[in-house]
């Protein structure tokens, strides 16, 4: 089978969600790129997936042009749910 041209970007990488979205893309043939603050979680999906993986440690929060986010109790998601 040709290697795939397909790369995906995938934010907070190193749990939850982002970890199961990166390990189904990556399980379906895609490079991804992996993005999250906590560079040993990373470390530790680079283990399980390989070559398929590139980490990025990084945080966002903060730099020029990032769009703040609101913190603590009164934060809601888009979802109307609370901010996690």
């Amino acid at each position: 089978m040709a290697e795939s041209r397909r790369v995906a970007l995938v934010t907070g990488a190193s749990r939850g969600f982002g970890r199961a979205v990166a390990i189904a893309l990556a399980g379906a043939g895609a490079r991804v790129v992996g993005v999250a603050r906590d560079q040993s979680r990373l470390a530790g999906l680079q283990a399980e997936l390989g070559d398929r993986l590139t980490p990025v440690a990084a945080e966002i929060a903060g730099l020029p042009g990032a769009p703040e986010c609101p913190t603590g109790s009164s934060a809601r998601s888009a979802s109307g749910y609370p901010a996690a």
